[in-house]
């Protein structure tokens, strides 16, 4: 009996020690995999902050680039209600003008698919200056025609000679009108006197044309006149595109003259007219400057919109 006790008691403890050695070996097995799961965790964490940074930025990119759609959409619906409200006025100061000029004087709004207009738009995009952002697009385009302006022009050549290159320079829309009725020059004090000639509608009819003269300021002269459709404004050597600035900015292309030529580098602000030269070449600008306003002749009227 006392063999069957003991033998009880060691089978008890056995039995309790391989208790024991389970109980630690499941305790052991979950220790492990918690830290496992702890592993995994963390590794799930860094991937998911990986792909929220990486959906951010790219969310924060599409945003960035629909802004600047936008941004770029605006400023061309801008300048398209400008252009289009300037449309306006110079085909009512162009009816009215040559009405009251009897069609000396007279600017005509062309056709997209008109060959003078199809040429000055080809010219306006194709010869930007290197180094010039964007492109030149044209919006419209007018020809100028100007009779009394065209017989000194051509008087000028005939008496002085030299070679007549086809030059762009960039004006104002304030400065339009003048130019139109006298050419750069201004035509002197009678010029409104020479322009308007008697005609039958002056009792019925306001003359709209010559308020707008008079309101119209001449365009700086000298000026610059350059191949390119970049060309500065108002005589400036700087290569900044039409429009730049803010303002409604048209381009003309001009019959320029060219004589007797100072070929500088680079262009001073304030450089005199001499008596052995009437213009001077910036090779490096690629532009003109003209002293005699009596050598440039006004031909047509484009509206240049960047891209």
């Amino acid at each position: 009996s006392d063999r069957a006790a003991r033998r009880r008691r060691l089978l008890s403890r056995r039995s309790q020690v391989a208790c024991m050695v389970r109980r630690a070996v499941a305790r052991a097995r979950i220790a492990a995999a918690d830290a496992d799961d702890a592993g995994r965790d963390e590794a799930t964490r860094e991937r998911l902050k990986e792909l929220c940074i990486r959906y951010y930025n790219l969310t924060r990119a599409k945003i960035l680039g629909l802004d600047q759609k936008v941004s770029s959409a605006l400023s061309v619906l801008s300048s398209s209600l400008s252009y289009a409200r300037h449309a306006r006025d110079l085909s009512s100061f162009s009816l009215s003008l040559g009405l009251f000029t009897r069609s000396t004087v007279t600017l005509t709004r062309l056709p997209a698919s008109h060959p003078q207009s199809v040429r000055c738009s080809r010219a306006a995009r194709e010869n930007v200056k290197k180094g010039s952002e964007g492109t030149v697009r044209v919006w419209g385009v007018w020809k100028v025609e100007n009779r009394p302006l065209l017989s000194r022009f051509q008087d000028e050549c005939a008496s002085r000679g030299g070679k007549v290159k086809g030059l762009f320079t960039s004006l104002d829309f304030v400065h339009l009108p003048r130019l139109i009725a006298y050419g750069f020059g201004g035509g002197g004090d009678d010029a409104e006197d020479k322009a308007f000639l008697p005609t039958p509608y002056e009792a019925k009819v306001p003359n709209r044309a010559r308020e707008t003269l008079r309101d119209s300021p001449l365009p700086p002269f000298p000026r610059n006149f350059s191949r390119c459709s970049t060309v500065g404004v108002s005589g400036s050597s700087s290569s900044a595109p039409p429009g730049g600035s803010g303002g409604v900015t048209f381009l003309s292309l001009c019959r320029v003259l060219i004589t007797r030529v100072a070929v500088v580098r680079p262009m001073p602000a304030d450089a005199p007219a001499s008596p052995e030269h009437d213009a001077c070449y910036d090779a490096e600008m690629e532009e003109y400057r003209l002293y005699d306003p009596g050598k440039v002749l006004p031909s047509s009227l484009l509206t240049p919109m960047r891209n």
